[in-house]
């Protein structure tokens, strides 16, 4: 009788083509998005009176599964707004839809009575801004992930930012010294919260 042991490279073999396999077709879905062609940028400014608006939106992730249906919303400048219901009812589709990084609708969806898609892409990142609940950071410091926004910028408004999300006492009491904000020790403490992973997302735009 042959022992157990001697079919093992033959399913270690198997195990790696499925590996392979999977690689392969993540690799062909990696390829696609590169060679998308970039959308094209808008021509339109930011109004000074930049109210969000949609207006009879219609929209789906698949065909035959409707998502919004007809929904019609204004949010005021300086409002703060909340949406509410259960989990797929459409509250973070909205949010896309607001910032612009959705498209394939059907209605209008405006800031200032201008088409977010048809803002030039700086200014709607600049004065859109979407934040998931698993926002993405970084590896490194907390200033390194604030430069991204703002490669230029100073210790001064690296420090303003984190204000205004609330984030600078936090991380005056993790890091003192001035040496990137926060060190990596302090930074992945200090991201293992999501809400403050979220409040270092805010600060970054």
């Amino acid at each position: 009788m042959l022992a157990a042991d001697f079919f093992l490279p033959l399913r270690l073999l198997g195990s790696y083509f499925h590996i392979a396999m999977n690689g392969a077709a993540s690799a062909e879905k990696i390829f696609k998005l590169l060679a998308a062609e970039e959308p094209a940028d808008g021509e339109q400014t930011v109004p000074e009176q930049a109210a969000l608006q949609l207006e009879h939106v219609t929209f789906g992730y698949e065909k035959d599964r409707t998502i919004l249906q007809d929904v019609s919303l204004t949010i005021p400048q300086g409002s703060f707004v909340s949406l509410v219901g259960e989990s797929g009812c459409g509250k973070s589709t909205i949010a896309a839809l607001l910032s612009g990084s959705r498209t394939g609708y059907t209605g209008s969806v405006t800031l200032g009575g201008v088409p977010v898609q048809e803002l030039q892409q700086e200014q709607r990142l600049r004065t859109l801004t979407l934040v998931p609940h698993n926002a993405a950071i970084f590896k490194g410091t907390v200033e390194s992930n604030l430069r991204m926004a703002k490669p230029d910028a100073d210790e001064a408004q690296l420090w303003a930012a984190l204000e205004q999300v609330n984030l600078a006492g936090f991380c005056r009491c993790l890091c003192p010294v001035w040496g990137g904000v926060c060190g990596k020790a302090e930074r992945d403490f200090c991201f293992r919260c999501v809400g403050k992973a979220t409040g270092a997302a805010v600060s970054r735009p």
